[in-house]
């Protein structure tokens, strides 16, 4: 016997049913005996997700642009006083101030930046080596993550990535949460980051999957029981960060990101939060209203769920390819309906009119 993953519902259908018919869809290992059900289901997982926030970083930040270029001796105290003030009237960053003095060259700042972050860092990259789309991420999701995959090594699970100065942690957790695989990021510089972008999944033969971004997160959960419904079953990742929710898609042979961009809005975080769990924030909304209409959202924006860190490197297990719900077969003879022939056509399918009836029903219970 096959039972409704969702609790609410709890609807029960035979295995054979489920075997033989192909009744109900697949979101991950769970089965679910409609659209409706899975949808309602992966709505309420996807409000429940956590924001995703880097590792804390020390007490003593890290060290000055112009501290590691004096270390590596490249600087003296007297030209990074001259760049300071130079930068106050110029407004330019401190690397691009030293450059421009002829201070420094940019390979100088280029690997300092790489020092202050504790990353690598090159030079250049060949842009034949992204056309293939390594990774299998969309240009759309590598441009607004700011992280350009450009090596895969599958044997060890690791996805090498370009990105530039600061380095992105909130997106390099995000990513690692939903590949499974460790990230290895390496700085390159600002001038090179365009015509990498353009150049990932550049060749028609790229397995790079679709992207759509959705309005809402409840446009996010049809989708998901749309897929689900077209491949029978589908693997759902999800991961929020820096207000943005971005669910991957595998099934059927096929990927697919979504993206959406939350509400930053008090009341809009915290009815996100109501519908996940409404007995429990159902007072605090109401006393946010009169608030919220006063206060301009991007100011008094602030997320209900608290975040909690995550440790970068740290090794993910993948979810399996969804089977169907191991259950006890049961004789055709003790059911009543009459055995189909094994080439039966869509224009004869199985009369499954009974089940109607059977919902009604308690499910059988073992001795009875």
């Amino acid at each position: 016997m096959a039972r409704c993953a969702r609790r609410a519902c709890g609807r029960w259908r035979p295995g054979f049913l489920v075997q033989l018919g192909g009744l109900g869809l697949c979101l991950d290992d769970a089965w679910y005996c409609s659209a409706q059900c899975l949808e309602l289901a992966a709505r309420e997982r996807l409000l429940r997700t956590r924001p995703i926030v880097p590792p804390a970083l020390p007490t003593v930040g890290p060290p000055q642009l112009g501290g590691v270029l004096a270390t590596q001796k490249r600087l003296s105290p007297a030209a990074i006083e001259k760049a300071a003030s130079e930068q106050v009237r110029s407004g330019l960053r401190i690397g691009s101030q030293l450059v421009q003095l002829g201070l420094v060259s940019k390979f100088d700042v280029l690997r300092a930046l790489a020092a202050q972050g504790g990353v690598g860092f090159l030079t250049t990259i060949d842009p034949a080596r992204l056309t293939a789309a390594p990774g299998r991420l969309s240009r759309d999701v590598v441009r607004a993550l700011g992280l350009v995959p450009f090596e895969a090594d599958q044997k060890h699970e690791v996805l090498r990535v370009a990105c530039t100065a600061p380095v992105p942690r909130a997106s390099i957790a995000a990513l690692r949460e939903l590949t499974g695989a460790i990230i290895e990021p390496y700085l390159v510089a600002d001038e090179q980051w365009p015509a990498l972008v353009e150049a990932y999944g550049a060749s028609p033969r790229a397995e790079a999957p679709s992207y759509a971004a959705l309005p809402d997160v409840s446009a996010v959960a049809a989708h998901v029981a749309r897929a689900a419904r077209h491949s029978r079953g589908v693997q759902m990742f999800e991961a929020r960060c820096d207000g943005h929710l971005w669910v991957r898609l595998e099934g059927g042979g096929r990927t697919e990101e979504l993206w959406v961009t939350l509400d930053p809005s008090p009341l809009a975080a915290l009815t996100v939060a109501a519908e996940a769990a409404p007995m429990v924030v159902a007072a605090q909304i109401a006393a946010a209203a009169p608030a919220a209409a006063k206060t301009e959202p991007m100011k008094a924006a602030a997320p209900v769920v608290a975040a909690e860190p995550i440790v970068l490197r740290r090794r993910r297990v993948r979810r399996q390819t969804p089977k169907a719900a191991a259950v006890p077969t049961v004789p055709l003879a003790m059911t009543g309906i009459k055995p189909q022939a094994k080439d039966r056509t869509a224009a004869d399918p199985l009369d499954l009119s009974f089940l109607e009836a059977w919902d009604a029903q308690a499910p059988p219970q073992l001795g009875q």
